[in-house]
Formats: structure tokens, C-alpha cells, sequence
């Protein structure tokens, strides 16, 4: 049951509403400037009690930044490279925002003016989706420990996605690379472009993951640099995978390895551990591209030339994908070679390779059915 008071303050006479909780506590809601505004209260309390949507007053005054800590905790034991990347987006975009907000006075609208308002900083579209994720999670937390009665988090206009469109080197591109690398490069350049690995996985490769009669590589692990220190962990798809290797790579890769121990590293960095992939983008890759470009031009003499491709080190597992999808290999044996959770993902990310492919299945069909559409 419940109850109407009036009482009397400096400002003048006030209502409160005297009712239970559905723990059975007796607690009481003040500060009514009208009798009708107290009822009305009331009313709304008695529906969320009944439908069991009911939260306590001192509940929404969780502060939301307790509830991203609590967040950050739970989902410690994800891969580390995710739980810094989480970390790094709770410490620069989510608790500076909401960490002194009480949970219960966090609107739909405020997140939706914070996104805009990340936005507008110049954050990508990315980075807010890893920012909101955060407060997305912390507010779970509240759902389910029923200090709020939804995720205002939940249903968002983001931002649009401005992705980089993929870029596809062909294999004379792909050996005018490698051509302009260091030459202790050489060969992993060209290995990730004809296996799709992930740098890190290629990283953490010991020669024991070489299968050479079979021509296969076994992936089981990757590293990441987390703050500096090298980590080694799962696969991205936490799921070790065989993946071929072309004869000309087996040889490259036989070479480099011969006369080394099946612990050591199929590619280590100069100290003997794993390569870093900053250090190595920065000091090695990139420079090869501009090689690349600084020698067509001198080809060029003068004369107008188009530009090496700006690419990234991930580029070159585009390239793998493309090359084989050229070469024939259909989406499940890509999927496969890339260690994609699915095939829809593999199609989803090279939605135009298999249009391409699309329209090389229509002549193939054409061809074939020639001798009897003909007549």
C-alpha cells in the first residue's frame, strides 16, 4: 500500500508518497510541489510494481563510472590486445563523459549527443563504436542488476562507416614489393600475400608450424604488442587452421628456415623474438612502398606514371584473398585460408571479388552451353 503526505518546508507546503518496495522495505519519495503531481507518481509506481519494472530511487544513483570498472573486469579474460584496446576506450572517451552521471539519468538522448559530439572531435567510426561499447556493457551490468529498466544504449544512429576500401595487388605487384624491401623481408611479404595470414599469426610461426611435404602451414596462435610487451594468444577465431602454401613459397620459406631449430621462429625480428608490426610497418614496409614508387618513377623519366599503391601490411592478406579468388578458389576453401568464423564474413568483406567471380561463372556457363545454343 501506499500513501500522501503533505509537509511543510521553508519554500512552502510539499507532497510525499509513503509506499513499500517490492522487498517489502517502507521508504518514501518527497519533494511533490502539487498533490496531483505526487499521485501521479504514485500511479506510475503502482504499474512498474505490478509489471515488475520497478527500481528503487537509491539504485539509479549507481554512479556509471563503478559500472564501467565493473565491466572492464568482467571481460578481463578476453584476448589481451581486446582488453587494452577496451581499457584505452574507457580511459579516453567513456569515463571522462560518464563516470560521475548516477545511472539513472543517463538518456537515450545523452548518449546519441555524445556520439555526435565524438563525431564532430573527429573520432572514426570505429573508435565510437569501441567507445559506446564500453557504456554499452557497463549498462548490461545495470539492467541486469535492476538499477535501471533498459539499455539506453542499446538502439543508436551511429555514425556512418567511412571504411577504407580494400586495395588488391596483383602478383607483379606483389613481387615489385618484395623487390623493394630489405631483402631479409623479402620472403615474408611475399608469404603473406599467397597464405592471407594475419601479421601476428605469421609472427608467431616456429618452424615446428611447417608441414613442407604437405606444403601447409598449421596456425595456432598470434601475437600482439600490448603496451609495449609481446603477448601471444589464440587466433583471432580462437581456431588453429591448416593453410596451403604455393610451391615457390615452400621453397622460399625451406630456405629461410634451413638449418635452424623447429622452435625457432619461421620470421623473428632482429633481436630473435617476434617481429612488431609498428616497428616494422614504419621502418620496413612503408619504406618499401616508397622504393616502389621512387623507382617507377625514375622508369617513368619525367614522364607521367601511375603511383605505387599506398597500402598497409594487412593489405596483403587483401591481396592473398584476391589472388586466389582469381585463381578459382571458391568462398569456403578463402574462408578457410584466411580462418574466417564464417563464410558470410568472407563474402561481406569481399562482396566485390565474388562479383567479379560472378560474371566469370556466366562466360564459363556460356562457353559450356555454346555447341547446344547455337543450333
Amino acid at each position: 500500500m501506499s500513501s500522501l503526505a503533505k509537509y511543510t518546508t521553508k519554500s512552502g507546503d510539499r507532497w510525499m508518497v509513503r509506499y513499500r518496495q517490492p522487498t517489502g522495505k517502507s521508504t518514501e519519495r518527497r519533494g511533490f510541489k502539487t498533490k496531483r503531481d505526487a499521485a501521479a507518481w504514485e500511479a506510475a509506481t503502482l504499474i512498474d510494481k505490478n509489471a515488475g519494472t520497478f527500481i528503487a530511487e537509491s539504485a539509479r544513483k549507481r554512479k556509471v563510472g563503478a559500472l564501467i570498472t565493473e565491466h572492464l573486469t568482467r571481460t578481463a579474460s578476453l584476448s589481451p590486445s581486446t582488453v587494452a584496446t577496451r581499457r584505452f576506450h574507457a580511459s579516453k572517451w567513456a569515463m571522462p563523459k560518464w563516470a560521475d552521471w548516477s545511472v539513472g539519468d543517463v538518456g537515450n538522448a545523452d548518449v546519441q549527443a555524445w556520439i555526435q559530439q565524438m563525431d564532430d572531435d573527429g573520432a572514426g567510426s570505429a573508435t565510437i563504436e569501441k567507445a559506446v561499447g564500453v557504456l554499452r556493457g557497463a549498462l548490461r551490468i545495470a539492467v541486469t542488476a535492476r538499477l535501471v529498466p533498459a539499455n539506453v544504449a542499446s538502439e543508436l544512429e551511429m555514425p556512418s562507416s567511412r571504411a577504407r576500401k580494400n586495395v588488391y595487388l596483383g602478383h607483379a605487384q606483389v613481387f615489385e614489393l618484395a623487390g623493394a624491401i630489405h631483402p631479409e623481408h623479402r620472403t615474408l611479404v611475399i608469404f603473406l600475400a599467397y597464405t592471407g595470414l594475419r601479421f601476428g599469426e605469421a609472427a608467431a610461426l616456429t618452424i615446428a608450424d611447417l608441414d613442407i611435404p604437405k606444403r601447409r602451414v598449421n596456425v595456432r596462435s598470434s601475437v600482439t604488442e600490448v603496451l609495449g610487451v609481446m603477448q601471444e594468444g589464440p587466433t583471432k577465431s580462437k581456431r588453429r587452421r591448416s593453410v596451403p602454401m604455393p610451391p615457390f613459397v615452400t621453397v622460399l620459406v625451406t630456405e629461410a628456415t634451413s638449418g635452424r631449430l623447429s622452435a625457432a621462429l619461421v620470421f623473428p625480428g632482429r633481436s630473435g623474438g617476434p617481429i612488431r608490426l609498428n616497428n616494422w610497418r614504419d621502418r620496413s614496409f612503408q619504406v618499401a612502398v616508397e622504393n616502389a614508387n621512387e623507382a617507377r618513377s625514375v622508369v617513368a623519366a619525367g614522364e607521367s606514371f601511375e603511383p605505387f599503391p599506398n597500402i598497409t601490411p594487412h593489405d596483403l592478406r587483401h591481396a592473398a584473398a584476391s589472388l586466389a579468388i582469381h585463381a578459382g578458389a571458391n568462398v569456403k576453401s578463402v574462408q578457410r585460408m584466411l580462418g574466417h568464423a564464417s563464410a558470410a564474413v568472407t563474402l561481406d568483406v569481399y562482396a566485390d571479388l565474388f562479383e567479379d567471380d560472378l560474371d566469370n561463372v556466366a562466360d564459363a556457363l556460356g562457353k559450356a552451353a555454346e555447341p547446344w545454343a547455337s543450333k
